[in-house]
């Protein structure tokens, strides 16, 4: 399933880490795996949860043909996401829905 990540304000240097990581392969993203971990951080009294990433080696065929698919199905998409972390609403899913998700 496609995923969207933020790596805006402090997780920009290990989205620019994940962008390296991909690029310096010089072959389609979906070609190596990627790990996602998370690390506490804290500063002025303040605790976060970063984004960091790891490269994970290279990924089977199967994942690469669905890749390649994924990209074939939004690379002409023009995907607009709204970023306001205010907005609490709610337009497709009730909280009660979204608590009983397992992950």
């Amino acid at each position: 399933m496609p995923i969207i990540l933020s790596f805006s304000k402090t997780n920009y240097n290990e989205g620019r880490k994940l962008y390296s990581l991909a690029r310096v392969s010089m072959q389609n993203m979906w070609n190596h795996g990627y790990t996602l971990d998370s690390k506490l951080m804290s500063k002025g009294g303040n605790e976060w949860y970063n984004i960091v990433v790891t490269a994970a080696g290279p990924t089977s065929d199967e994942d690469r043909a669905f890749g390649m698919e994924l990209y074939k199905t939004f690379r002409h998409s023009n995907l607009v996401y709204d970023l306001d972390d205010t907005d609490t609403s709610m337009s497709h899913a009730s909280q009660e829905e979204i608590d009983s998700v397992e992950f």
